[in-house]
C-alpha cells in the first residue's frame, strides 16, 4: 500500500501553507510518529508526523514551496 502524506485541511480563509522543511527524503525509512515535514500557516509552524511504517518513495515539494491543503507532499510505501 502506498500512503500519501498530505498538508492537512486548514481553517477557511488562512493563507496557503508554506513548507518550512522536509525532513525525510526518497529512500528514507519512516516509522509511526516520525516528523516528516514542517509547514507554516498564518504565522504558526506545524509538524506532520507519520502514521505509517515504510519507505519514502516520492517527494513532491521542497522547502519554501507553497502547498494547498489536501495536496500530497510525500508518498510512503507501507511495510506490512
Amino acid at each position: 500500500m502506498i500512503g500519501m502524506i498530505k498538508i492537512p485541511s486548514q481553517i477557511p480563509g488562512l493563507p496557503m501553507p508554506v513548507l518550512k522543511d522536509v525532513f525525510k527524503r526518497v529512500g528514507d525509512k519512516v516509522k509511526v510518529g516520525d516528523v516528516l515535514f514542517a509547514y507554516e500557516s498564518d504565522g504558526a509552524i506545524f509538524e506532520e508526523t507519520s502514521a505509517l511504517i515504510g519507505t519514502v518513495i516520492a517527494s513532491f515539494f521542497k522547502s519554501g514551496d507553497s502547498v494547498s491543503e489536501g495536496t500530497p507532499v510525500l508518498a510512503v510505501q507501507a511495510s506490512i
